[in-house]
């Protein structure tokens, strides 16, 4: 059964509220203090989530866990080298519906676009780390 947006709304405000503790994991899984967001440090991330994601019970967390993980990192790092803010996705026909999305890095001639962690999750997922440069998706056009 599709979640109500009262639903998904929750769900992303818990998101929001525990975005701290998913950056605490990255840097438990990175192995460092403090996060820099560099391209490498994205790309060991990917690594990371790629490595793991099919039996995430070796990082002693869940797929769930995992999942907004990356989502957390890979939306904190996109916000580092280009801007913008988080916020719900709530167009019913947006692929990223009832997702946390990142939206106002376009600057003022792009106040419509948005980006999701979820789409890089999946390409991860599916493509693997060749399909995903962080210099790419992360780098000033």
């Amino acid at each position: 059964m599709e979640k109500s947006l009262k639903e998904l709304k929750n769900d992303y405000m818990i998101f929001q509220q525990k975005i701290p503790n998913y950056l605490e994991h990255c840097k438990t899984l990175l192995k460092i203090e403090k996060l820099s967001y560099s391209y490498e440090e994205i790309e060991t991330m990917f690594k990371i989530y790629i490595d793991n994601y099919e039996k995430p019970n070796k990082l002693n967390l869940t797929y769930e866990e995992l999942c907004n993980t990356l989502y957390a990192y890979s939306g904190e790092a996109f916000i580092f080298h280009l801007g913008g803010e988080w916020a719900l996705g709530t167009t019913k026909s947006d692929k990223a519906y009832g997702t946390p999305t990142i939206i106002k890095w376009g600057g003022n001639d792009y106040p419509w676009s948005r980006i999701s962690p979820m789409i890089w999750k999946r390409r991860l997922e599916k493509f693997g780390i060749e399909d995903m440069n962080p210099r790419l998706i992360f780098g000033k056009w």
